[in-house]
């Protein structure tokens, strides 16, 4: 084997037939005055050079180098016509890669020495000589191998070499030319006439040296030495792949040359250095957990009253402690000066983010990534999921400290992920963040508040500019673009950040000032749009609130910081296939990487960063800590404790994940993002590659928020401003002139209608109600959507029920927060629904891997959530026909009528086997159809693929889809964004259109300030009008959820109603269940004062019955 032991190849030689028996006596005399000579040789030829080499090191290649030397004397040739000789069967044969011994052969040998960590500092030597390559006796200039000989080693000792693991070392000897030398007395140059390679000089070549091998091409460069056999050596792992490749500023082992030559046309050389970095990182810790192994090996031999001698100088005592590890970079020590590359797995990444916390947090959702996040199912096709986006979480110091995939743009997402963040910063006994900053503040603050009240909801000035920029007439074409965002920024930065100092804000009061006259100014310049007047005055609603004050001038606080992280994630698998399994273990891998390469980059890191060197194995760094921390409690020296990564139980689980919101139906249909969320860092306008014209992505995302927050019609973008009084633009927030902005050309009334008689229950009934549903017999309903607190229990005999049916009524917890609770059971006169078969449930059968890993993340069967062939979408736009289905006229009952008849019906065709659908599939399809169908009206196109327009005309005219006026071009319908229904299905001031501002279960359409709103539906009579809440009917409905289960509302409903019961109630420590009223929402002037409390500054309404059932 090729591991080198110096005393046993010396022990081996010397008893060998190889070493006559005149010689035995002073053969071991004679190698060790060689091995001291050459050493000094070395370390006299190196010593003007930067980079010396340990003496341990030069102390075993020069026992390698005698070694073959002994080998070569041996069996070279005496003469031109003479046979090589032969070597004895008693002779060991090694190399031409030497490996160092490892602790085994310390442990096996008799008085092998002491544990010591230099044997894990010493590098493989590859010996390149003729005796292993006989082929290099050829000159490399003039092709000759009859004048050629070989004249000793190289005098400067070996040549590093960068490994695949770790660094490595190369030592060769040197080929004179004797016609070569001729010519160059001569003063003759070789070319290609006279046999000379073109750019070889001289006639002494070093087999090192890259000048040796010019003329070879790396195939022909031999991979294998005829005496050379494939080891495979525990501790390095890895075979002898053949000669090195030498090059003038460096050299490669065989293996990672081929590596690169693989790698480079899908990488980069940054990319593939740190690969290789981060590989020698890993090499390290595993060396320093063997060493710190076999010291813990030794002292359970208890061996410690032995002497020992060092392993290769048994002259020199040795002790038999624990002794401190070099650090990779140590020249004198392990001298590493490479990194490597190894597959990081996602509980390391969780592991170091719960360990991270922030002061400032930035927060902020990209799309472009997850449109890799598909799933496939058994037939190759793909869906979406994922359509929130990756929400990102980053501090201060620009550390991703939470991520997710969010399958709905929604603010309990958001608080969800908030919520887990703040439990880590009271494990790790820190405050809450001072601040979080976001595109969107007064959109998220609800969210913030409900997780962390102490914390604030910033704006970043990145997105403040944006918007005013995207206000500009003709914005990606006018010249004061630039000028225009420095001005705004300038209102609101006193100074900018630079050299590590962070910005400095003005006040509030400064902020207005200055941006009022930055808007007078380029409106005298007539820059403006139509509707830069309506963005001013929301920009500065945001200006007065205090959105873009700093309290803490220190911090770095702007959250355009984290739009450089959407440049990260969107070149995952970039121009490759992927898929959500794919892009999961991705995303954990480059937020760990991300995080380690941040944190190691500062001047002051943490000391557990600090101990990895910047390596990604973090696993293995901390295991290797504890180890050795372990092992120094044993000893009696003074060495330093190695730091380990805290272990934070918080809870806290990252990228595809379970939600609460999205496994209820309180988020259904949430309108999808059409625009990439990748900004541009510069107000720069981009190349479309497919249609030619030109993006502006800070212009398209700020126009989104003024079309469908602020509800500015998109033609006044491309209008121009009228002229203003210089008064009028410094006007109230609350007064706008008409000629700045008047009104959309169509009016934006809202909603749908309301039920209809056969859909509405029986409240007055005596009787309970059976309601058809499609949840099992036994099993829970409101138990997922009360998914705060724990199971509530009664503390007596349960109230009495009606026959057929067993109720579960609860009692409120003491020490939880929200209440939570089980539904009753429901009968059914439908074929009964097994659990494997109802459409919440997850049948494992035939799933993908990208399915699987959706339905156990979130708790959901993509498989229900999407058509999977032909015969399940035929079916569904039959039933669309025959019961004459219209977005705005499906209530939520009626939605959970129709899939119970839609899957009835799948059953009948298609058998019991089959996969039955979620309310949330027909939603869509319903939601996907409509506007496809408008199409078709519009343009008057109705040809299938199959060349029949019989298909498309039956379904396009069996349900009025456009509005025709007389004298104007059909158009499509617009949709609410919270309710998803059509607005405006008939003519002006129709009881079938859209009520303005709110919906059909009379919450309003959009929360101006910013608070949470109740999740689309909620059970009817709780508002009205959009700005009346009534605690009487909330009452009520509270009783018979609790008391009934979803018996006298409808599924959906339930579930809305239970997500915002859950959200927003509090019980005190008396017993008192409080739920928190909306700022938004007008009490019920006849509800009684004594219902309402005041607790942390905040109104409350007393649930007594909750109270009343712990009696």
């Amino acid at each position: 084997m090729s591991v080198f032991e110096p005393k046993t190849v010396l022990t081996l030689l010397k008893t060998s037939t190889a070493v006559s028996p005149l010689e035995k006596n002073t053969f071991e005399k004679k190698w060790r005055v060689s091995v001291e000579k050459r050493v000094s040789t070395w370390n006299e030829a190196r010593s003007h050079m930067n980079n010396p080499r340990p003496q341990f090191q030069l102390q075993w290649e020069s026992e390698i180098v005698e070694y073959v030397q002994f080998l070569w004397e041996k069996t070279r040739t005496r003469s031109k016509k003479g046979e090589p000789s032969k070597l004895g069967v008693n002779v060991p044969l090694l190399g031409p890669r030497f490996l160092p011994p490892s602790y085994l052969h310390v442990q096996k040998r008799s008085g092998g020495g002491a544990i010591e960590p230099t044997m894990q500092y010493l590098k493989p030597l590859n010996i390149v000589h003729p005796f292993y390559y006989p082929q290099l006796g050829q000159c490399p200039r003039c092709g000759s191998d009859k004048d050629t000989a070989w004249e000793g080693w190289t005098s400067k000792g070996a040549r590093e070499l960068h490994g695949l693991f770790c660094e490595e070392a190369a030592l060769g000897t040197q080929l004179r030319c004797n016609r070569c030398k001729e010519s160059s007395k001569a003063k003759t140059r070789g070319d290609t006439a006279s046999g000379m390679v073109a750019g070889i000089e001289g006639y002494c070549f070093a087999t090192t040296s890259a000048m040796y091998w010019k003329g070879w091409e790396h195939w022909r460069i031999p991979h294998e030495s005829r005496a050379q056999q494939v080891v495979s050596d525990l501790t390095y792992s890895t075979a002898a792949g053949g000669l090195p490749i030498f090059f003038y500023r460096c050299a490669l082992t065989r293996d990672l040359f081929d590596l690169l030559i693989e790698l480079w046309p899908s990488s980069t050389s940054a990319g593939l250095e740190e690969c290789v970095r981060q590989l020698h990182l890993f090499k390290h810790k595993r060396r320093m957990l063997e060493y710190l192994e076999a010291v813990r090996a030794r002292e359970c031999q208890n061996d410690s009253k032995n002497s020992l001698g060092n392993y290769f100088n048994s002259g020199v005592t040795s002790g038999t402690c624990l002794q401190a590890f070099s650090a990779p970079d140590d020249t004198l020590g392990y001298s590493d000066k490479s990194v490597s590359r190894d597959t990081i797995t996602e509980i390391e990444s969780a592991n170091y983010l719960k360990s991270l916390s922030a002061i400032c947090a930035s927060l902020d959702n990209t799309f472009k990534a997850t449109n890799k996040a598909t799933l496939t199912n058994k037939d190759g096709q793909k869906t979406k999921e994922i359509k929130g986006g990756i929400l990102t979480v980053l501090n201060e110091g620009n550390e991703i400290i939470s991520w997710r995939f969010c399958q709905m743009r929604t603010n309990a997402e958001i608080a969800e992920l908030l919520l887990g963040l703040k439990h880590r910063h009271d494990v790790l006994g820190l405050p809450q963040p001072k601040m979080m900053v976001a595109d969107n503040c007064c959109h998220i603050r609800g969210a913030v508040a409900s997780a962390m009240p102490e914390t604030e909801a910033k704006l970043d000035v990145w997105h403040f500019s944006a918007r005013y920029v995207a206000a500009i007439l003709n914005a990606s074409k006018s010249p004061f673009r630039s000028a225009i965002a420095a001005d705004i920024s300038g209102a609101i930065l006193k100074m900018h950040a630079e050299h590590g100092r962070p910005a400095e804000y003005w006040d509030r009061r400064e902020q207005e000032q200055r941006l009022l006259a930055a808007f007078e100014k380029w409106a005298e310049k007539g820059v403006w749009s139509a509707a830069a007047q309506k963005v001013h005055q929301e920009q500065l609603k945001h200006v007065r609130k205090g959105c873009l004050e700093r309290s803490d001038q220190h911090l770095r606080s702007d959250g355009s910081r984290v739009e450089g992280t959407h440049k990260g994630w969107n070149s995952l698998q970039r121009a490759q296939p992927s898929g959500i399994v794919m892009l999961t273990a991705l995303g954990h891998d480059f937020v760990l990487r991300c995080n380690i390469r941040v944190a190691f980059s500062r001047r002051q890191m943490t000391p557990f960063v600090e101990f990895t060197h910047g390596s990604h194995h973090i696993q293995l760094s901390n295991h290797v800590a504890k180890l050795y921390n372990r092992l120094r409690e044993k000893g009696t020296q003074l060495l330093p404790l190695l730091p380990e990564l805290p272990d934070v139980d918080s809870g806290e689980t990252f990228g595809l994940v379970a939600s609460d919101n999205a496994t209820t139906f309180g988020g259904l249909l949430i309108k999808e993002e059409t625009l990439d969320a990748e900004l541009a860092h510069n107000f720069e306008v981009h190349t479309d590659s497919f249609t030619g014209g030109t993006v502006d992505f800070a212009t398209e995302a700020s126009r989104s928020i003024m079309i469908e927050d602020w509800q500015i019609d998109p033609a006044l973008l491309d209008q121009p401003a009228a002229q203003l009084p210089r008064t009028m633009t410094a006007s109230n927030t609350n007064t706008l002139p008409a000629e700045v902005a008047p009104p959309s050309l169509i009016k934006r009334k809202a909603i749908c209608i309301s039920p209809n008689s056969d859909d509405k229950s029986n409240g007055g009934s005596a009787t309970t109600k059976r309601p058809r549903t499609l949840g099992p017999a036994s099993t829970k309903t409101l138990d997922g959507y009360f998914a705060s607190g724990r199971l509530l229990t009664w503390h007596g005999e349960p109230p009495s029920t009606a026959a057929g049916e067993v109720a579960s009524p609860f009692s409120p917890p003491t020490n939880d927060t929200h209440p939570k609770a089980a539904s009753a059971q429901a009968g059914n006169n439908n074929p009964p629904i097994t659990p494997n078969q109802r459409y919440t449930g997850i049948n494992e059968a035939g799933q993908t891997r990208s399915q699987c890993l959706f339905s156990i993340a979130t708790g959901i069967d993509p498989r229900s959530l999407t058509f999977q062939n032909s015969d399940e979408f035929y079916l569904f736009m039959n039933m669309r026909a025959e019961f004459k289905w219209l977005s705005y006229q499906m209530t939520s009952k009626r939605w959970v009528l129709a899939t119970e008849e839609y899957n009835h019906r799948l059953v009948e065709k298609m058998g019991q086997s089959i996969i039955q659908k979620n309310p949330q599939a027909l939603l869509r399809a319903l939601g996907d159809i409509e506007p496809k169908l408008m199409n078709r009206i519009i343009k008057d196109e109705y040809t299938s693929k199959r060349n029949n327009e019989t298909f498309w005309r039956h379904h396009c005219s069996v349900v009025p889809l456009v509005k025709e006026e007389r004298g104007k071009k059909p158009r499509k319908a617009q949709t609410c964004s919270r309710c998803q229904t059509i607005m405006y299905p008939g003519p002006e001031n129709s009881p079938l259109n859209h009520k303005r501002g709110y919906c059909a279960d009379g919450v309003k359409q959009v929360s101006k300030s910013g608070e949470d709103l109740p999740p689309w539906p909620q059970p009817q009579g709780l508002f009205s009008e959009g700005r009346t809440f009534h605690p009487h009917a909330f009452l009520l409905a509270v009783q018979r959820v609790f008391m009934q289960g979803p018996g006298e509302m409808d599924l959906l409903e339930t579930e809305a109603f239970a997500k915002l019961l859950a959200s927003r109630t509090e019980i005190r420590e008396d017993g008192a269940v409080l739920f928190q009223l909306f700022t938004n929402f007008v009490v019920d002037p006849s509800t009684p004062r004594e219902r309402i409390v005041t607790h942390n500054d905040k109104q409350w309404l007393r649930i007594n019955f909750l109270q009343q059932q712990q009696l």
